[in-house]
């Protein structure tokens, strides 16, 4: 049988700063993890809020400009209208109704503007201009020759029909 003394005075100073030591570097650890969890947090937090901000047209934006296509192609070129009023709250979004009657005026309008000078072609025939509105939630007018209705049209070219 072997004799166990007890520790001596330098091996318990020795155990003491192993173990606080250990200690320390599990709080430095643990506290870095903790910044590293809440930067990354905020982070995607803060890239979420501005795609989500990025997604919308303001609410200026969303009453005064609008999309005015000459096809139903949504990729084509097309003119961006804007409404010029110059005493709006620039703030408060209008009624649906409003934006789509001011949307169908302002495109109708550049349909049908007359062209100057001795080469000027005539406008872009646009059958039954029709609104929808755009995934930035501004609306758009585009021609529905064939007449179908205004949730049917938006809903075949990938858009909503404005509920007025």
């Amino acid at each position: 049988m072997t004799l166990q003394l007890p520790p001596t005075d330098e091996q318990i100073a020795r155990m003491r700063r192993e173990v606080l030591t250990t200690i320390a570097v599990r709080r430095t650890r643990r506290r870095r993890r903790f910044w590293w969890v809440a930067g990354a947090t905020a982070l995607v937090l803060a890239a979420s809020t501005a795609g989500v901000a990025a997604l919308f047209a303001s609410v200026d934006d969303r009453n005064v400009t609008f999309d005015c296509y000459t096809s139903t192609d949504l990729t084509s070129n097309h003119s961006t209208s804007t409404s010029v009023e110059t005493d709006r709250d620039k703030n408060t979004e209008l009624s649906m109704a409003d934006r789509v009657a001011t949307a169908l005026a302002v495109c109708e309008a550049s349909y049908t503007a007359v062209r100057t000078g001795e080469d000027a072609p005539a406008g872009p025939y646009v059958p039954n201009p029709t609104a929808c509105v755009l995934s930035d939630r501004r609306i758009a007018v585009l021609p529905n020759a064939a007449g179908k209705d205004d949730a049917s049209f938006c809903a075949a070219l990938g858009l909503t029909a404005p509920g007025r």
